[in-house]
Formats: C-alpha cells, sequence, structure tokens
C-alpha cells in the first residue's frame, strides 16, 4: 500500500481482479443479503421523492452494499462466495491484507458490486444463474 500526497492508495492487483468472474458480485450481493437481512428492502421514503424509482433503488442498495464493507459480517459473506464458487484463492488473498489494505480492499469489491449489480447490463439473467444452471445440467 503506497502513501502518497493523496494519502493512502490501494488497488487490487490487475492479475486477481481479472480472475474474478461476472457471477461472483451477483453471488457475493446474495451472501451480503443472507448475513445482514433484507430490512433495506422496505422502502425508505426520503429515496422515493425522485420521479425515478430505479434510481432510488441504486441508492438504496448503495446505502445497503455500503454500510457493511469491511466488517466481519462483509468478510463472512466474501469467504462465504470464495467457497461457494470454489475461488478460495481469493478469500486467501484477502486474508493475507493487512487491515487497512482490507478496508480498502472492501471498498473496491462493494463498488464493483455496485457497478456490476445494479448499474451494469448483468443484472438479469446474470452469470451466476447462468454458472448454477451449467453446474446442475454437468451433474445429470
Amino acid at each position: 500500500m503506497p502513501i502518497t500526497e493523496n494519502g493512502i492508495e490501494y488497488e487490487i492487483p490487475k492479475e486477481i481482479i481479472e480472475r474474478i468472474p461476472p457471477e461472483f458480485y451477483q453471488a457475493f450481493f446474495g451472501e451480503i443479503v443472507s448475513v445482514f437481512g433484507f430490512s433495506w428492502l422496505i422502502p425508505d421514503k426520503d429515496f422515493f421523492n425522485d420521479d425515478n424509482p430505479e434510481a432510488a433503488y441504486i441508492k438504496m442498495v448503495d446505502r445497503y452494499l455500503f454500510s457493511f464493507e469491511g466488517t466481519s459480517g462483509w468478510h463472512a459473506a466474501f469467504v462465504q462466495t470464495c467457497n461457494k464458487l470454489s475461488m478460495e484463492w481469493l478469500a486467501d488473498y484477502v486474508n493475507d491484507l493487512e487491515w487497512y489494505d482490507f478496508d480498502l480492499f472492501s471498498a473496491k469489491i462493494t463498488e464493483k458490486t455496485m457497478d456490476h449489480f445494479c448499474v451494469s447490463e448483468h443484472n438479469s439473467a446474470n452469470e451466476y444463474y447462468k454458472r448454477l444452471i451449467d453446474l446442475h445440467s454437468s451433474k445429470d
């Protein structure tokens, strides 16, 4: 972790980020909900003053995800996602980080989860669903 004139900076190494498949983010979001519950789905009137329900939804999910990053629950959801997707190498990488790098790592993964889950084209018949279908098809 370099310390620059902008403060502490951390980037997930390119070789790590390139190995994280798109379905990781959907699975991770599901684990976050499993760990922390879904009370965030109860509409907050402050978010729905907007005429754009999709934007309100994204704001709610953003607040929800970012409120848990760096916590032990976030870490548990992350490790469980790694286990589900046979990505123990990623859990090992995270477990070897210093706490301050873990905090920055979790913020970046949370950003990517938001982008992937709520903003991108991956939010419908997503890669996680396709991976589960492929997994179950291969067992037949």
